[in-house]
């Protein structure tokens, strides 16, 4: 199982349970490939450690 999977799935029971996440998730759920290509995979993790990054610095947790 590919950690989006998982991570998908795992968001998927946490909207049975919270409806202000159920209505986010519903929109973005189906923009997720549960079974990416490695190379859809290395784009993925890539972009997720940029977002991570920036998100660090803007709440200055990297200094």
């Amino acid at each position: 199982m590919s950690h989006i999977r998982a991570m998908a799935e795992m968001f998927d029971v946490i909207a049975e349970t919270n409806p202000t996440l159920a209505q986010m998730w519903r929109s973005r759920r189906s923009t997720i490939n549960p079974d990416p290509t490695p190379e859809e995979q290395a784009t993925a993790e890539q972009a997720a450690e940029e977002h991570t990054s920036q998100f660090f610095e803007n709440i200055n947790l990297n200094n």
